[in-house]
């Protein structure tokens, strides 16, 4: 048997141990702090509504015997073997790093479901106290969470019983990955929403005011929404890491200081980190992984994204709104807000763990 172990249940990790699973020959170990899986970009939708239920899926009801299961962090690997928090040394022919990023504190969640839930309701009774919300950061996950809270809150906005501030560095939401109609489309729905953009200038904080250059902007309760970091474990490899932690890899998935050792997802050094190449991507993963475990010729390979690339992607605003950009080989074109609606707002992909 070739023993595979992977670091991290998120949604790529998740898959790649679910596909490795049936295929004979391989022992497929996942090590997990987290007793769920959760898909993070529900996790707006999650803040207000306070309901994990079609959002996360227990790991041992999506794997079941097939898979090892340890719970706890993964502290540091080598080549041979990962060091864990509690349960010492896991010994590996093949590793895979699938352990995305660290997050702010509002969307950085617990080990288990329930306290994912309290964490969550806490953070939405702070919400629901406070008369002006100020969320610092307008990339998607910004904007979705400042369209959720605007949504949710929309009558105490009208009769002026609550205010929703977005303070973002650049002159313009969202970032450079996305095409300057979405940007456009995303500002002016959130406008008609009722919420006050601070555009073009960065945060400051003194004490617990906050100021954009020497205006204040009137705040009871802060959320953070920048400040994404790779989440990567230590590891003594030379070559495995750039200056910003992030795991270095071929179009292979494989990494440049090991052959024996994959990484995929937000911990790699991709330029643009998204979720919608994930089939394609984990199955370039997956088929690699057991070409290697078999000894074979590694054939597949992905197209690493540059700073140019505007990739497929849905910004939702609330159930009821959003925007999104469709990429094609001719190039990258605005979807019609009806469809990103329908793909993404209204549900914020409830249920899409049932496809593990």
């Amino acid at each position: 048997m070739t023993g595979i172990a992977i670091i991290g249940a998120g949604i790529y990790g998740a898959y790649a141990a679910k596909k490795l699973s049936s295929v004979p020959g391989l022992e497929i170990t996942l090590i997990s702090k987290k007793y769920y899986i959760n898909f993070v970009p529900s996790v707006p939708r999650n803040f207000v509504t306070q309901d994990l239920n079609g959002y996360s899926r227990a790991l041992e009801e999506v794997f079941g015997d097939s898979v090892r299961l340890i719970y706890d962090e993964a502290v540091s690997f080598d080549e041979s073997k990962v060091t864990t928090r509690k349960n010492g040394d896991v010994a590996f022919d093949v590793l895979i790093v699938a352990t995305g990023s660290i997050l702010s504190r509002e969307f950085e969640l617990p080990d288990t479901v329930d306290s994912a839930i309290e964490h969550f309701t806490k953070e939405f009774e702070q919400v629901q106290r406070a008369k002006n919300i100020t969320v610092i950061g307008g990339g998607i996950s910004g904007c979705e969470l400042t369209g959720e809270l605007a949504h949710n809150f929309k009558d105490e906005i009208a009769k002026g019983e609550k205010r929703i501030n977005l303070i973002h560095s650049s002159t313009n939401v969202l970032s450079n990955n996305e095409v300057d109609s979405v940007r456009r489309s995303v500002q002016s729905q959130l406008e008609d929403m009722d919420v006050k953009l601070y555009l073009g200038q960065r945060a400051t904080l003194d004490g617990d005011k906050v100021y954009v250059g020497s205006e204040e902007v009137p705040t009871d309760h802060i959320i953070w929404t920048t400040g994404v970091k790779p989440n990567t474990p230590d590891s003594p490899l030379e070559g495995l890491k750039n200056e910003k932690g992030e795991i270095k890899v071929k179009p292979t998935f494989q990494t440049l200081a090991s052959p024996n050792i994959f990484a995929i997802g937000d911990c790699v050094n991709f330029v643009i980190k998204a979720v919608a190449p994930l089939k394609k991507w984990n199955s370039v993963l997956v088929d690699n992984v057991i070409a290697f475990a078999q000894n074979k010729p590694l054939t597949k390979q992905v197209v690493p994204p540059t700073e140019n690339d505007k990739p497929t992607c849905g910004v939702s605003l609330g159930p009821e709104h959003g925007a999104g950009q469709l990429a094609t080989p001719f190039g990258t074109f605005p979807m019609p807000a009806f469809l990103v609606v329908q793909a993404k707002s209204k549900t914020m992909f409830k249920g899409k763990l049932s496809e593990l």
